[in-house]
């Protein structure tokens, strides 16, 4: 199948807007993490910043080229979508879109539950003792 120049230059344009929304989004996180002077404020950061980054990952229908097919009256129905052909309609409950946003959707929840506990705990300089063993040989 040949590229069409013009859902060519549409995704381009998606990602290029894409790519300045998610600098963006990057320097924002970095701004906050530089002025961080505890570690729990900085991993609360960070796990802020992990957790926007799956936001920003680019697998919704304006990164797609047949979507932008679609859009732009080139392609008439999902039926038809070459993608779909192998894959199965991406809105089906058990295409391989679907399936890669379950798991896109499990990762968040993991990152949000168990990265950092928000706690009123602190973190505390421990020794590890693996690290110790291994130096003492």
């Amino acid at each position: 199948m040949k590229v069409d120049k013009e859902v060519k230059e549409k995704l381009l344009k998606n990602f290029e807007k894409w790519k300045k929304e998610l600098n963006r989004e990057i320097d924002y996180y970095l701004d906050l993490i530089k002025d961080a002077e505890r570690v729990e404020h900085l991993m609360h950061l960070k796990k802020r910043f992990l957790l926007s980054l799956l936001k920003y990952l680019p697998i919704h229908r304006e990164y797609c080229y047949f979507c932008i097919m679609k859009a732009l009256r080139k392609l008439d129905t999902c039926m038809n979508c070459p993608y779909a052909k192998y894959h199965q309609e991406c809105p089906q409950k058990y295409s391989d879109y679907a399936i890669i946003m379950r798991h896109l959707n499990m990762l968040y929840e993991l990152i949000n539950k168990l990265y950092y506990y928000t706690g009123e705990e602190e973190y505390e300089a421990v020794k590890h003792t693996f690290e110790q063993k291994v130096c003492e040989k």
